[in-house]
């Protein structure tokens, strides 16, 4: 049988294998950066001296300038997925269709428990997303949940006055950076 790269170019079978090994890793997770985040009281906040944009759902969000431009930046990284969790589900994406950006999965499509406490709700949602990319690196953003209340490998618990504030994104950023770089060094 022959083997053949993306380029056609003709590979030996230990070669091959070591693209399928390659692309199994990366099915599992290797290499990807999965970040969960919330609304109320990660980017929707009641006080701000900053500049701010209200997003308009069935609600109104006050949503500061500089996180926006943050999510936007970090959408251009193609090995980091964000994922809304959040009990606003599909209405979250009004806030990416307002910075121009394209939709986010929410955490409802990995597994919608029958709980109807949301702490609960988003713990099994963080669980099962482990469980299908174990080899991934998971960053969750909520106010409500705790460190230890959750599998992420990076938790960031922002005071639900203020949100996400410039020290919390710049974290933010090394740590997504930081996390992808580490999968330079298996290709």
């Amino acid at each position: 049988m022959k083997y053949f790269d993306c380029w056609l170019r003709p590979i030996d079978k230990k070669e091959y294998a070591r693209i399928q090994q390659r692309k199994e890793l990366y099915e599992k997770g290797l290499g990807r950066v999965f970040v969960f985040l919330d609304v109320d009281g990660v980017l929707n906040i009641s006080k701000t001296d900053d500049d701010y944009t209200n997003v308009t759902s069935s609600t109104v969000w006050k949503i500061r300038n500089n996180v926006l431009k943050w999510l936007k930046e970090m959408d251009y990284f193609i090995n980091v997925q964000f994922i809304w969790l959040s009990t606003w589900q599909n209405e979250c994406n009004e806030i990416n269709e307002k910075i121009g950006i394209a939709n986010f999965p929410i955490s409802n499509e990995y597994i919608n428990p029958k709980e109807v406490d949301s702490l609960t709700i988003k713990k099994k949602q963080l669980n099962k997303l482990r469980s299908l990319y174990p080899l991934a690196k998971i960053i969750s953003i909520d106010d409500d949940l705790e460190k230890t209340e959750v599998s992420s490998d990076f938790h960031l618990q922002p005071n639900p006055k203020y949100g996400l504030t410039d020290k919390d994104l710049e974290i933010l950023t090394n740590k997504i950076k930081k996390y992808l770089s580490k999968k330079k060094g298996f290709y």
